[in-house]
């Protein structure tokens, strides 16, 4: 039996993490565009192009722009304490 491929609009979820870890929001994806070496994602909340090194969220009607760098995961692990908070929060994303 083939293994199904992940619908990427339907089967992940988008988080916004502020900097401060205060605030925990999930993206509405509607639309993905790749390419060679640029990705995009188009949220109701606002878009997002990205690379393999970082990336700009622009938020909807260009209310504040967010510059981010891509991260080794052991640099970005004092999130999981907010993470947790926030599925623990929301059960209905984990599945």
């Amino acid at each position: 039996m083939k293994k199904e491929e992940p619908n990427l609009l339907n089967d992940f979820v988008w988080l916004k993490i502020s900097k401060d870890q205060q605030q925990v929001i999930s993206l509405k994806l509607n639309f993905l565009d790749s390419s060679y070496a640029i990705e995009e994602r188009f949220f109701e909340e606002g878009y997002l192009k990205f690379n393999t090194k970082s990336g700009v969220f622009i938020e909807k009607f260009n209310l504040s722009q967010h510059e981010y760098q891509v991260r080794e995961i052991n640099h970005v692990s004092h999130f999981i304490g907010t993470l947790d908070v926030f599925f623990s929060d929301n059960k209905s994303l984990k599945n």
